[in-house]
């Protein structure tokens, strides 16, 4: 007789990923989702949380002209217009825990 391995859904991934979070250890998510711990292991999401995803600002953006566009002539041009705001900083911040 050939088992064949079962797929795994998306809500099963999460699932395996809160059984994780809320028990810390790989045997102990699979026997709450019914799963292998190997297969818990597989599936695990490296700095999954529960918390849900903010989605800071949806405004739409428009490409500026190429004849528009600022021709920078020294590098302190350049370093002055790659630098940003607190707030900028702050919305890269959040990002990054959203990305991870």
């Amino acid at each position: 007789m050939i088992y064949l391995a079962k797929r795994i859904t998306d809500e099963q991934i999460e699932q395996i990923n809160k059984a994780y979070l809320e028990c810390g250890t790989y045997s102990g998510a699979a026997k709450i989702v019914g799963v292998s711990p190997s297969t818990v292991k597989k599936y695990i999401i490296p700095g999954y949380s529960e918390e849900p995803i903010i989605i800071v600002n949806k405004e739409k953006i428009t490409p500026k002209k190429v004849e528009d566009i600022k021709k920078f002539t020294t590098a302190a041009e350049v370093y002055e217009a790659t630098m940003i705001t607190n707030e900028e900083e702050d919305d890269l911040k959040l990002f990054w825990r959203e990305y991870r």
